[in-house]
């Protein structure tokens, strides 16, 4: 083969996007799922010893919103720790710090 027929080839191969890119980008998406998977989880075991000791749960739309802030956590993240992007790791950390503050307040029962 020669170099334009090689060329063609690779450029045909790549055209919805590089397969690097394309593992990186499935690798965060994972770890936001996970992470969501991980959080609601605890979140249920939570609110159940609640409703046991205290016969009431926490249950509200910051459990909905902590959740979707890790999720966008773990996406930047991931994605920072792959790209060594200084933004995807600033708003990384600010989604992770969100969500913690999040969790705070659902601990502390500020309604």
């Amino acid at each position: 083969m020669d170099k334009e027929k090689i060329l063609e080839k690779s450029r045909k191969e790549n055209l919805n996007g590089d397969e690097r890119d394309r593992d990186i980008e499935n690798k965060a998406y994972k770890v936001g799922f996970y992470s969501i998977v991980a959080i609601f989880g605890m979140l249920t075991f939570i609110t159940w010893i609640q409703n046991f000791i205290k016969g009431n749960s926490f249950a509200d739309m910051k459990i909905f919103s902590m959740g979707f802030l890790i999720a966008l956590a773990g996406e930047e993240l991931t994605k920072y720790i792959y790209y060594r992007n200084r933004k995807q790791l600033i708003t990384g950390l600010f989604f992770a710090l969100a969500a913690i503050a999040n969790l705070i307040l659902i601990i502390v029962g500020y309604r």
